[in-house]
């Protein structure tokens, strides 16, 4: 669970910083101190560093607010599948299949990015179960923010819900030559 949270904390500091400075660029924002300060003062950011202070100065808290996050977590996956499968109900998904640039980018998202893994794990001492389950969580297909901060931004939604339903249907297959590529590596 410990590795979980770390990759995903890491993964949402740098999509909610990097990913949205991304977006707003492509969008004509000028970057000013004001507005590299915005960047970290979301819910997500500030969350991340509240969850890093509980943890290390071992901050608990009562049941009923343990149990209301609990729910509320529990909640959070189904509703996110929700969400992007309405998007992607929109959409034409035989062109998701016909366009030769959503290929490239479910081939760099779910083979070039854990095969560098894989190449990077071979210089660090870390336990095989840890760098496998990192990998395994490395090769999923792309998240739903995807499709979300499409829409947020005013993007392609379309190519974004194309993208995430190729990826996610590639990974059924890219997932376990991954883990098999590592295993004969490693």
């Amino acid at each position: 669970m410990f590795y979980s949270n770390t990759y995903l904390m890491m993964f949402q500091l740098a999509v909610w910083t990097f990913g949205v400075a991304l977006l707003q660029r492509a969008n004509g924002t000028k970057f000013t101190p004001r507005t590299v300060l915005k960047l970290f003062a979301n819910p997500t950011v500030i969350s991340v560093f509240i969850g890093l202070a509980c943890y290390f100065l071992r901050i608990t808290f009562p049941k009923p607010i343990t149990t209301t996050c609990s729910y509320l977590a529990d909640m959070n996956t189904p509703l996110a599948m929700l969400v992007a499968g309405m998007l992607i109900a929109k959409v034409n998904l035989l062109g998701s299949f016909l366009r030769l640039r959503n290929y490239y980018i479910v081939f760099l998202r779910l083979i070039v990015f854990p095969i560098c893994l894989i190449g990077l794990f071979t210089f660090l001492p870390q336990p095989h179960d840890i760098k496998e389950y990192i990998l395994i969580v490395t090769s999923c297909p792309t998240a739903t923010n995807t499709i979300l901060f499409a829409r947020k931004f005013r993007r392609d939604v379309e190519t974004a819900s194309q993208i995430f339903a190729l990826c996610t249907l590639s990974s059924i297959i890219t997932i376990p030559l991954i883990v098999a590529l590592f295993e004969w590596i490693a």
